[in-house]
């Protein structure tokens, strides 16, 4: 019955479905420029740069299950819906601040957002293996992105933070 609940409130308030999201995600960046992709990846990087330095959400990233060494279970699909809820919820927060930073966060936030959605349900997973394919494509062009994110040269951090992968999603199954 609660689950009615909360779909009907969604649906009432216009949210979309993990389905939803991740469907026009994959939609966008399969129609997007190498360009673009590059920063929509530089996004990603920062955004989680971002949530790992500034604790904006009271658990840490979820690396573990992204990296394949806890794996999702009912209590992890609960977390990842909560920290999904969470970064929902700074994502409008870092758009209604409307700076430049906070708005490549916001975009950044998208992709791990449908990412974690991709992870929680193994039927979705498939997309989130497309998605990083997809973004992988935007490698050649990534330190370049992510300078124009900052608006300055990369110091040596920077540049650590730029290889991060979920190695849950690098395998070619889901390969585009």
């Amino acid at each position: 019955m609660a689950a009615i609940i909360r779909a009907v409130k969604k649906r009432f308030r216009g949210e979309k479905s993990p389905e939803q999201e991740i469907g026009e995600y994959l939609s966008h960046l399969q129609g997007s420029f190498p360009g673009e992709i590059s920063s929509m990846l530089a996004a990603a990087m920062l955004a989680k740069k971002s949530l790992d330095a500034t604790r904006q959400i009271s658990v840490p990233f979820p690396e573990g299950y992204l990296d394949g060494s806890i794996a999702v279970d009912d209590a992890g699909r609960e977390m990842l819906r909560v920290y999904v809820q969470d970064m929902q919820t700074l994502r409008g927060d870092m758009i209604r601040f409307n700076s430049l930073f906070s708005i490549a966060v916001a975009k950044g936030l998208g992709t791990w957002i449908v990412s974690l959605h991709a992870l929680a349900r193994p039927d979705l997973q498939p997309k989130g293996r497309e998605i990083w394919s997809l973004l992988r494509r935007g490698e050649k062009g990534l330190q370049e992105a992510y300078k124009m994110l900052l608006r300055r040269k990369l110091s040596d951090a920077d540049k650590a933070c730029l290889s991060y992968r979920p190695a849950i999603f690098m395998t070619d199954e889901g390969a585009a």
